[in-house]
């Protein structure tokens, strides 16, 4: 098996927390609806998998740990013991770098004073609020616990601890007026936040939304009444003060998500957890999305709970390289874009399809960086598919 390579300079962490009190209706991910009973086996075996990465880390002389992200699931929902117990064997594993960022997300109904308190005391100094939509009758459709009141109620009490956090929304979800997504930016935007993030719906298979769809019990926008409602939202965003620096990523000055920017980057991560991911810079591996197996792999069998690897190929790399790079608004030199291409043939096709997209409004060129446009960025995957 493949391992992870300890001399990487990993410099970010990722950490699972897969439980939830309900599931969302559009959720693909690896969650659990609240099993509280194992939910301390869980976090003791997520800090043994944490320690046993550590003495690795640390005998490989690796940089302190400069982003942490806590996702979910709903890890806003981990009860202050574990959440106490996880952090304190991360600051006992690791060496954290000083402008350090740590990130966790949250459901509006887990906020309360204590609980800010809390998380601040831990060293957690950025939040992502998800907030999707400030529509009831959609939230409740989508089975999100939380209504627009519990929403007010923690923008209300955050900026007393937390001068730094984002809110997530959703674009295109069935039952949203074009006028009702619009007051939602402009209500959200009014909020003393300092990053958005816009999310395009996607509809994954056997997910409740898919087979609402199937049934014809609900309607979503057509891709381009999509395109059209994300360039107006990315103008919108930027008029006031949130600026555009990844496809689904806008922030006032210098409040970029920084373990964000290091994914995009492709640089080297590490992720705990059920079901993790992690990336050492050219294998990428996947924990185990079972939660019996997970147990089993790190506490009995006292291994590396690793379900699939992949060894990325030269070419992988490289198109990996161009495809994250066009996601974020820095773009990617051309004469970069050339030498990962290679091919002398293809290099050809690619300069043609780069003019024939510039003349579509898709991409623009200038000083020699390629970037998508607004319209471009809305139709991502036909752009990359055609650049590719």
């Amino acid at each position: 098996m493949i391992d992870y390579d300890y001399h990487a300079q990993t410099k970010s962490l990722y950490i699972h927390w897969p439980f939830c009190a309900q599931k969302c209706h559009f959720c693909d991910f690896i969650s659990f609806e609240n099993h509280e009973n194992w939910q301390q086996e869980y976090l003791e075996t997520l800090c043994t998998e944490i320690t046993q990465f550590a003495i690795q880390h640390q005998q490989a002389g690796n940089t302190p740990i400069e982003t942490i992200f806590i996702g979910g699931g709903t890890p806003s929902l981990c009860p202050p013991h574990l959440l106490t117990k996880l952090f304190t064997t991360l600051y006992d594993s690791f060496t954290i770098a000083p402008n350090h960022e740590i990130t966790i997300e949250a459901n509006p109904t887990d906020i309360c004073h204590d609980t800010l308190q809390l998380w601040k005391s831990l060293g957690i100094n950025r939040l992502s609020l998800g907030v999707q939509i400030l529509n009831d009758a959609v939230l409740q459709g989508l089975n999100r616990r939380q209504r627009t009141t519990d929403v007010v109620t923690a923008v209300e009490l955050i900026p007393s601890f937390f001068s730094n956090f984002s809110v997530d929304l959703m674009i295109g979800l069935p039952g949203i007026s074009s006028s009702e997504w619009f007051s939602t930016l402009a209500t959200v935007t009014s909020w003393p936040i300092t990053h958005i993030s816009v999310y395009l719906l996607t509809i994954y298979e056997k997910t409740p939304l898919f087979f609402q769809l199937q049934q014809q019990a609900l309607s979503v926008w057509t891709e381009d009444e999509f395109a059209d409602h994300y360039e107006a939202s990315v103008a919108f965003l930027e008029e006031n003060n949130f600026n555009q620096y990844e496809i689904s990523n806008f922030s006032l000055k210098n409040f970029e998500s920084k373990h964000n920017i290091a994914y995009w980057d492709r640089l080297p991560y590490r992720g705990f957890g059920v079901s993790a991911a992690s990336f050492d810079g050219s294998c990428r591996f996947i924990n185990e999305k079972n939660l019996s197996k997970y147990f089993k792999k790190v506490t009995l069998n006292k291994e590396i709970p690793t379900q699939t690897t992949e060894r990325l190929s030269q070419e992988q790399h490289n198109l990996e390289t161009i495809m994250l790079s066009l996601r974020q608004t820095k773009g990617l030199n051309l004469q970069r874009m050339l030498y990962l291409v290679k091919d002398q043939q293809k290099q050809q096709q690619l300069e043609t399809t780069i003019d024939m997209l510039a003349q579509q409004n898709l991409l623009t060129q200038k000083n020699n960086i390629i970037k998508l446009t607004p319209k471009g960025m809305a139709l991502e995957n036909e752009v990359i598919l055609k650049l590719l």
